[in-house]
């Protein structure tokens, strides 16, 4: 976590990364939606299931589902969320600077800036 160390003094403060900061916009976003095709696949309750046409019974097959299930966490089974999120953040900066006094400036982080967030 050697990343916590580089540009702690940032962190603290906001200044150290743009000069005339006045104010921090912190927006979150969920990446827990559930569509239709991104819904996990159900094992029978007898533990056995069809895979490429073949039913997995015997105790060393390579299609035998395991006991305990790995997931892949939510965040991972989509698009980067620094991507999806870094282009709706893009916008808002954009108007951000639009409607400040002349010489507005804004930057945008998608958790990968020396923002601390409180």
């Amino acid at each position: 976590m050697g990343y916590l160390q580089r540009n702690a003094h940032k962190r603290v403060n906001p200044r150290q990364v743009l000069s005339e900061a006045k104010s921090i916009i912190c927006l979150a976003a969920s990446y827990a939606v559930q569509s239709p095709e991104s819904k996990l696949q159900s094992v029978p309750a007898d533990g056995r299931s069809t895979v490429r046409g073949r039913e997995s019974d015997t105790p060393h097959s390579p299609f035998r589902t395991p006991q305990f299930p790995g997931f892949v966490a939510r965040y991972a089974r989509y698009a980067d969320y620094h991507e999806v999120l870094g282009e709706r953040l893009k916008p808002l900066t954009e108007f951000v600077n639009r409607s400040g006094d002349p010489g507005t400036r804004s930057l945008w982080y998608v958790d990968t800036g020396p923002l601390l967030e409180r």
